[in-house]
């Protein structure tokens, strides 16, 4: 599956969820229903995806932080890094 895909998944659920929490539990609920169909128009006419910005940053800190890692670590550096 590609990102947009997920993040229409997503999208859906809470749409469907705050549909639910606002029939069921309390109207304030329909004010997320239409911030997340607002962040969808959005989305659409500028042909940009917040979410997809914020998962590549977040996967490409994620891959520059793997690089960095040492191989091995002492158990000396270990033991001295423990909080007390």
């Amino acid at each position: 599956m590609t990102v947009e895909r997920y993040l229409r998944l997503i999208a859906g659920a809470f749409i469907l969820g705050s549909l639910a929490l606002g029939n069921w539990v309390d109207p304030c609920w329909y004010l997320f229903t239409g911030f997340v169909g607002l962040n969808l128009l959005e989305a659409g006419l500028t042909e940009s995806v917040s979410d997809d910005d914020v998962s590549s940053q977040t996967r490409r800190r994620r891959l520059k932080a793997e690089v960095s890692k040492p191989k091995h670590i002492s158990m000396t550096r270990l033991y001295c890094d423990l909080p007390v």
